[in-house]
C-alpha cells in the first residue's frame, strides 16, 4: 500500500487529499478468487460490503458458512491461504491480498499526512480506501459483463 497526498483544484481553489494506493494489494486477491472462485465478483453485495465485518467483507461474503456460523472471512483467509487466519502469516497474506488492512508501520511524515487529511479512525480510513478499490474492480467487471452480454446474449456463448 502508497499513502500519497494530493492537490485537486475546486471550485473555490485548491484542496489537498489523501490517497490510499490498494491496487497492488486488490491485485494478488483478485488472482487468487479468479483462480479459486470463478465469477466471485458477482457474488459480492456492493451495498452490504463492510471490510471491517468478518461476514460482510469479501472473503466474508463468499465463504460464510449459515451452517457451522463460522466467520466467512477465517474460513477464506484458511482455504485461501492454507495458514491460521488469527496467526501472523495468515494476517500477513491476508493484507498482501488486500483483504486486511492496518496502520502501516508509524514514521513521522506519515503521521503528519494522517494528522492533517483524516479525521476520526486511521483504520476506518483505511479500510474505506481499500473498499473502494474492491468496488471499482467489481463494477468494472460486472460493467464489461453487461457490455459483452448486450453484444452476445449468453446462451448463444453457450450453444
Amino acid at each position: 500500500m502508497k499513502i500519497a497526498e494530493y492537490t485537486i483544484p475546486t471550485l473555490s481553489g485548491e484542496r489537498t487529499v489523501l490517497n490510499a494506493d490498494f491496487s497492488k494489494e486488490v491485485a494478488k486477491g483478485i488472482a487468487v478468487l479468479d483462480r479459486e472462485k470463478p465469477g466471485w465478483e458477482d457474488r459480492i453485495n456492493v451495498p452490504e460490503l463492510d471490510l471491517e465485518d468478518m461476514n460482510q467483507c469479501i472473503l466474508g461474503q463468499l465463504f460464510m458458512d449459515q451452517v457451522s456460523g463460522e466467520f466467512g472471512y477465517l474460513v477464506g483467509v484458511s482455504r485461501l491461504s492454507g495458514e491460521y487466519p488469527s496467526g501472523e502469516a495468515g494476517v500477513d497474506w491476508a493484507t498482501e491480498h488486500g483483504f486486511y488492512t492496518d496502520l502501516p508501520h508509524v514514521n513521522v511524515e506519515l503521521d503528519e499526512l494522517f494528522n492533517k487529511h483524516v479525521t476520526g479512525s486511521r483504520v476506518d480510513w483505511l479500510y474505506e480506501q481499500l473498499a473502494l478499490e474492491w468496488i471499482a474492480v467489481i463494477q468494472a467487471r460486472r460493467a464489461a459483463k453487461a457490455m459483452v452480454e448486450q453484444i452476445v446474449p449468453v446462451d448463444e456463448l453457450v450453444h
